[in-house]
C-alpha cells in the first residue's frame, strides 16, 4: 500500500509539472485529491495493522510520518519487506 501511495505522489508530480511546464490541462486538483484520499486509506489500513499485529506505538507513527515525506513510501515498503532478523543484521 505504500508503494500505491508514493506512486501517487509521483503522478501528482508528474501532473503539475505537466500543467505547469508544458502548458497542458491542470489536473492538479483532481491528482491531489486522488492522492489524498490514497494517503487516508494507506494510514486507516497502517492504523488497523497497529491494532490487528500489536506494533508499537513508535513504529506505528513512523509509517504513517515516512509516508508523508514525499517518497517516503518506498522506504516503507522496503523495510517491511525484510525480515527483522535481517534488519537487525544490516545494521552497524
Amino acid at each position: 500500500m505504500s508503494i500505491v501511495e508514493s506512486l501517487s505522489y509521483v503522478v501528482l508530480l508528474a501532473a503539475m509539472g505537466w500543467h505547469r511546464v508544458l502548458d497542458g490541462p491542470d489536473t492538479t486538483p483532481v491528482m491531489g485529491l486522488v492522492h489524498g484520499v490514497i494517503y487516508l486509506v494507506y494510514a486507516a489500513v497502517v492504523l488497523a495493522a497497529h491494532r490487528h499485529y500489536r506494533w508499537p506505538a513508535q513504529q506505528t507513527v513512523l509509517l504513517l510520518f515516512v509516508a508523508a515525506v514525499p517518497l517516503g513510501g518506498f522506504w516503507v515498503a522496503h523495510r517491511m519487506a525484510s525480515p527483522p532478523g535481517v534488519r537487525a543484521a544490516a545494521r552497524p
